[in-house]
């Protein structure tokens, strides 16, 4: 499951912009997924979302130093996946308190030059992202276009579509009666939601998702 989805690992490792610059301490990377990507500025409120890629240049900060840790306990608070900012000068300069605050609460704070342009790690980013998904969709495709000339069962599908989303799932027929399962199914009746099945326009069945993971999400367009 890692490694069908987009991680801060994967932008550290692979980030268009060399010069990106860690402020805080390395942390495991590869557990932390990236959905989305914003421009955040303070007042952020409740704009920044779980696992989103928070981007700013600190406006107002060479002003009120105040405002990098009111903006790095909002990005904590949302459950960010990490802080990037690009200052100006020097007059910019992000406070050791705020950089050991960030370490505390485990958020991941990095400096980008100012010469580059935030725009072109948003684009960098929602790509990347949107890759990772189509990568995704590919291979659950595959998967079960094998399990079906395979003759396998629908349990075989639903253990495939847990695989690649991260959650269990299970495949219900028109009537609600369960007909595929994935090996990790909780053993509640009731599910978060039911996507339909259709074929040729008519509804054959419902995927059933047991949980929050990438099937849910990856419905979303950043």
């Amino acid at each position: 499951v890692d490694a069908m989805r987009y991680t801060l690992e994967c932008l550290y490792r692979n980030s268009p912009v060399p010069e990106l610059r860690l402020l805080t301490k390395r942390t495991n990377f590869s557990e932390v997924p990236i959905e989305s990507a914003s421009f955040q500025e303070i007042p952020a409120d409740d704009f920044i979302r779980s696992h989103e890629l928070v981007l700013s240049t600190g406006a107002g900060c060479n002003i009120d130093k105040e405002r990098y840790m009111e903006m790095l306990r909002f990005a904590s608070e949302s459950h960010a996946a990490a802080v990037i900012y690009t200052l100006r000068d020097e007059s910019y300069a992000i406070p050791d308190s705020a950089i050991a605050y960030a370490d505390e609460v485990g958020l991941p704070v990095f400096f980008l030059p100012w010469e580059y342009r935030l725009s072109d790690i948003h684009a960098f980013v929602i790509r990347q992202i949107q890759d990772m998904k189509l990568r995704i969709y590919q291979a659950v495709q595959t998967a079960l276009f094998n399990c079906f000339f395979e003759s396998r069962d629908l349990n075989c599908a639903a253990e495939e579509i847990s695989t690649a989303f991260g959650m269990p799932a299970a495949i219900l027929n028109r009537m609600g009666e369960i007909k595929g399962r994935s090996q990790m199914l909780p053993e509640e009746d009731c599910v978060p939601e039911k996507l339909e099945i259709c074929i040729n326009g008519e509804l054959s069945g419902w995927l059933c998702p047991y949980g929050t993971g990438d099937l849910h999400r990856a419905r979303e367009t950043p």
